[in-house]
């Protein structure tokens, strides 16, 4: 199915956000049928091979321009690692009240990463690590050892409802596993009773 212009402008403005209707309202369409018109073109085949050619051309672009940058997976992994992993016992240390910052040759120089400020304070430096527990869920998803289920169950262990959220935060994700079975039986249950 060959494109004609204003879908071709769909396609790419879809790909700046991922956004449908903001998308449809870019590319021309009314602000009142932006969310139908978007809904409507994402369920067509030919617009839909579109926008996967290009996610998945902007996944390679990506990529390239990471490889050329020396960013690798593996160095990702290492700095959300540094930043887990950091304990303010190998940045600074009290002494007399005071709050005294290893120099850089007092400690391993890699901890830099983990510090999220230095500022100067009425006892001495101030020293803020970067939040632990968001790097340690990050490297856990990376590491594929924290799922992205929250399931609800029932006093018997049955699951009620499995949610599974989406990496990002905000995407739909593609499979909802939802099983309401054990829901159902335990409503009846109460029902009955």
């Amino acid at each position: 199915m060959a494109l004609n212009a204003k879908q071709k402008l769909f396609v790419k403005e879809y790909l700046v956000d991922k956004n449908g209707t903001q998308a449809a309202i870019r590319a021309g369409y009314s602000k009142k049928s932006a969310n139908q018109i978007a809904a409507e073109h994402m369920a067509k085949p030919g617009i839909r091979a579109a926008i996967d050619a290009g996610l998945a051309k902007l996944e390679r672009d990506a990529d390239r321009r990471a490889i050329e940058a020396g960013l690798t997976k593996e160095r990702w992994i290492k700095e959300l690692a540094r930043i887990g992993f950091a304990n303010i016992d190998d940045v600074a240390v009290v002494e007399k009240g005071q709050i005294k910052v290893f120099d850089t040759n007092q400690r391993d120089a890699s901890l830099g990463a983990a510090i999220q400020s230095l500022e100067g304070g009425k006892f001495g430096p101030k020293v803020r690590l970067h939040p632990k527990q968001a790097a340690l869920d990050t490297l856990g998803r990376a590491l594929g050892w924290v799922k992205n289920d929250i399931g609800i169950s029932n006093t018997g262990g049955e699951p009620l409802v499995i949610l599974t959220m989406p990496a990002n935060g905000r995407e739909a994700p593609k499979e909802k596993p939802v099983e309401t079975s054990a829901l159902e039986e335990n409503k009846s249950d109460k029902e009955c009773k």
